[in-house]
Formats: structure tokens, C-alpha cells, sequence
């Protein structure tokens, strides 16, 4: 460090992504950079430089014609009023600032205390005892992070791709599939229909709360899409469930209550009673739903994250 900005003895250097920021880094090893988790941080969320330059915008357009100094000139002046703006209002900000935590604090004291006590003593001395140990340790941190789920979270992504290289793997061995599409392809294809007849059940929804002709024809549109899209898949079934037309002669499935795409049955392994399953579906074919339904948990979890994050960005933007 150069002598005129050394920091002073005893000074600690912690490490931290702006809030703001976080999203758009990877999220591996995040909670180290984490102000959620760094001690003393309350809910600072670092991005005070980041709020000069929104309302100062237009200085860029303003002074782009000026010479050098008279452009440096306005930059102070605009700056130096932001600053002295702060400092008059700091007094008046703290105070707001210190009422809004005492009284959050105190819910989260008593929110924090009747968990405590609703969980096992060793159990709760052990966790207390991690997060102790981790804000105690000195970057980079070396103890157990009790911020971090252990185990690798799976996902639709990674099951295709799981289930894309034990195919190669067959293929590689002499193998052959039935048809160019195989079967984790067939029955992905049918839950990538289940989402859309799910997404154009809310477009109907919506639709019908306020009709316009360009809303009923865009859903008119999505709803032939989705119709196209369903017959070249049901082509499918006599290949990857054979005994299909079998079941439906012994057991007729009930009539549709409507003709729209969005209501029709996707007939994949789930739908058929278990002890029918092996009689109607090729050998695996009801294992592959199973991995991919599991995998779409963490993906929905996922999903209800970002969009709470940016609910609560919203919320305190406003």
C-alpha cells in the first residue's frame, strides 16, 4: 500500500458483492460475499456509490460540449450538493433508520426465540456453535459454511443430460432406439406440453376476465399451436406404450368436458395405474418420467425464488 492510503493497524478488509450486483454473479461459494451473512452488516446493501450516478445521468448529455475545466467544474458542484445533501438529511435518516430496526429487531428476536424453543437443545447448541465458528473466521474462510446446502441440487437440465449420455453409452454399445426420438425425449416432450397447457389455462383465465379480439386471437393461435404440437406427439404412443389402445378398450377413458388443447389428456406413464404400467409402457420408460418429475422441483423452487427476490426488490424500491 502506498503511505498516504495505508490503512491504519488493527483495519480488517472483508470482501462483499453489492446487492444489487448479487444476481449477476455465479451463485457457487456466494455466501462468503454475502452481506446476508457478514456480521454487522444489518441491511446495508452497499450500493450508496451506485445512487450517485441515477440522477447525475444527465450531466453526461449537459456537459458533453464543454471544455475540460468547466466540465469538471459542474461535476463538482452537482456532487458536492448531493454530498451536503446527505449530511443535512443523515440526522433525520438515522433516527427513521434506528425506529424501523429496533422494531424489526424485536419481531425477529421473538420470531428467533419460539423456533429456538420448538427445536432440539443439542440440535440448536450445535447450528448456534457453526455460526459462531464462521463469523469468527478470517477471509478467506476455512470452517464449515452453515449458509451452504450440502449435496448437488438436481434439475431438468441435468437429468436430460444425464439421461442423453446413458443413451449414447446404449447407442455406443451396439443398441438401437425404435424411433429418432427416444424415449426420455418422448416423455420430456410430453411434460414440456403439461407446462404449456398450463401456461394457456392461465392465458384462458386472464382472457375471459377482459375479452378483446387480438387477446382471443392470440389464444386462438397458441391453442392451434398447442394442438399440432400434441398430435405429432401422440404419434409417439404406439411406439413407447404399446399396450395403450389395449387399455383404453378394457378401461375407456372419460369424455373430455371440453375440445380445447389446453384440456386434453397427455397419456404418459403417471396416468395409468401402476399395477397397468409394465403391461402398456416399453421397460424404463415409466423410470424417466420419475427422474424428470423429481427434477422439476428444485427447478419450480428455483422459480419461486427469483420471482419472491424480485417482488422484494420492487417492494423496497417503492
Amino acid at each position: 500500500w502506498p503511505e498516504h492510503i495505508k490503512p491504519r493497524s488493527g483495519v480488517e478488509f472483508i470482501p462483499a458483492i453489492p446487492k444489487l450486483h448479487e444476481p449477476m454473479h455465479h451463485t457457487v461459494g456466494h455466501e462468503v460475499f454475502s452481506l446476508n451473512f457478514i456480521k454487522g452488516c444489518g441491511y446495508t446493501d452497499c450500493e450508496c456509490v451506485e445512487r450517485v450516478w441515477a440522477p447525475h445521468n444527465a450531466l453526461g448529455n449537459s456537459t458533453k460540449t464543454q471544455g475540460p475545466g468547466s466540465r469538471q467544474d459542474v461535476l463538482d458542484d452537482h456532487f458536492g450538493f448531493w454530498n451536503w445533501q446527505k449530511y443535512v438529511s443523515m440526522g433525520r435518516n438515522l433516527l427513521r433508520r434506528y425506529k424501523a430496526a429496533v422494531k424489526e429487531r424485536n419481531l425477529q428476536v421473538e420470531g428467533h426465540r419460539g423456533l429456538t424453543e420448538s427445536l432440539d437443545p443439542v440440535l440448536v447448541q450445535k447450528w448456534e456453535k457453526l455460526c459462531a465458528d464462521w463469523d469468527s473466521d478470517v477471509f478467506p474462510k476455512k470452517k464449515k459454511n452453515p449458509y451452504q446446502l450440502e449435496g448437488t441440487e438436481t434439475s431438468q437440465a441435468l437429468v436430460k443430460k444425464e439421461l442423453a449420455d446413458e443413451e449414447a453409452k446404449y447407442l455406443s454399445n451396439g443398441g438401437t432406439f425404435p424411433h429418432a426420438t427416444t424415449a426420455s425425449m418422448f416423455v420430456y416432450m410430453g411434460l414440456d406440453l403439461e407446462e404449456t397447457q398450463r401456461r394457456i389455462r392461465r392465458l384462458a383465465k386472464s382472457t375471459a376476465v377482459n375479452p378483446t379480439l387480438r387477446k382471443n386471437g392470440d389464444l386462438t393461435e397458441q391453442r392451434n399451436a398447442l394442438t399440432s404440437r400434441i398430435r405429432a406427439w401422440e404419434k409417439l404412443l404406439p411406439i413407447y406404450m404399446p399396450g395403450l389402445l389395449q387399455y383404453h378398450t378394457d378401461y375407456p377413458p372419460p369424455d373430455r368436458k371440453s375440445t380445447n388443447a389446453e384440456d386434453a389428456h397427455l397419456w404418459l406413464p403417471s396416468r395409468i395405474p401402476t399395477p397397468h404400467r409394465s403391461k402398456i409402457c416399453v421397460p424404463g420408460l415409466s423410470c424417466i418420467e420419475e427422474r424428470l418429475r423429481d427434477a422439476q422441483l428444485p427447478d419450480s423452487l428455483e422459480n419461486v425464488k427469483k420471482i419472491l427476490k424480485i417482488k422484494s426488490r420492487l417492494i423496497q424500491f417503492k
